[in-house]
């Protein structure tokens, strides 16, 4: 809901209990999980987009800019048609705010920093299309947390989402894969910390749930290495209004405008242990139908 502007880059809102807890999942997966399935660790940038509207759709706000991210994903043994997945991401960064202040809406230019993660469940249904292609279906469920925090005025958000889609792939250990779905919010949550900058209450605000995209391809050019680009997005519809009391300055209504939201990433990917090859189509006996007849 920020409207006012700060130009500090500082973490001290950052959950870190949270972030702790993501950390140690990425450790267990890595030491324990390449007995179950296919581990890879990924780095790299990615270009941070938010915007919030006012009740006429006019943009007021944007922030732009690089964050960076790590990743670590794993997939269940391949051998079965249908297959468990895994992905987590840590993401932070510092992005350039454009926005106005919050009581007389001046303009305002500065630095947002962001800090989060991102955990992801995967059910995968998968169909082979042919001896080079195969096709799955995945439905994932997942929760997003995230740190705003424009000089001091810090806003927590928690996402949880499913999201649908299907994927195209090379089979084998080498090749090229695309994903395209759509995604949607079951629960939102924004903690503005509205007491920490002078309001007497803090209600909780929970933006619009509204259905958006995701894309990403992967290039695997040999078993060990692999480029991914990854497209997210959200798009929140205006929250609802709570009133309170700015101290110093009478009653107002508080919310959450209308925020949209996208990020386009490219990651260098390692996989940490080579994946086990997709097994073969089943085939029929001619010599055995024969003997039947």
């Amino acid at each position: 809901m920020s409207r006012k502007a700060f130009a500090l880059f500082n973490f001290n809102g950052i959950n870190k209990p949270m972030h702790l807890l993501v950390l140690i999942i990425f450790q267990l997966l890595f030491f324990l999980s390449p007995a179950w399935g296919s581990v890879s660790a990924g780095m790299g940038p990615e270009y941070f987009d938010w915007r919030e509207l006012d009740a006429d759709g006019k943009q007021f706000l944007e922030e732009s800019g690089f964050r960076y991210a790590v990743r670590l994903d794993w997939t269940q043994d391949r051998k079965d048609r249908v297959f468990f997945g895994y992905e987590g991401k840590l993401y932070l960064g510092a992005v350039k705010y454009d926005g106005q202040t919050l009581e007389t809406g001046v303009p305002v230019t500065t630095t947002t920093s962001y800090s989060g993660f991102q955990n992801e469940g995967h059910l995968n249904l998968r169909s082979s299309l042919n001896n080079s292609l195969s096709l799955d279906v995945i439905t994932g469920l997942g929760w997003d947390h995230w740190n705003r925090n424009i000089q001091g005025q810090v806003e927590d958000y928690d996402i949880v989402y499913v999201k649908l889609g299907p994927r195209l792939s090379q089979k084998g250990e080498e090749g090229i894969w695309f994903t395209i779905g759509g995604k949607y919010p079951l629960y939102t949550f924004e903690n503005a910390h509205l007491t920490d900058i002078g309001f007497d209450q803090n209600p909780p605000l929970h933006p619009g749930r509204q259905l958006s995209l995701y894309a990403n391809c992967g290039f695997r050019f040999n078993p060990l290495f692999e480029i991914v680009i990854d497209y997210d997005s959200y798009r929140f519809s205006e929250s609802q209004r709570e009133a309170v009391n700015w101290i110093g300055h009478g009653p107002r209504l508080v919310r959450q405008p209308e925020s949209n939201m996208w990020i386009l990433g490219l990651q260098l990917v390692f996989h940490l242990q080579q994946r086990q090859p997709d097994p073969p189509l089943p085939t029929i006996d001619s010599s055995a139908s024969d003997g039947l007849k």
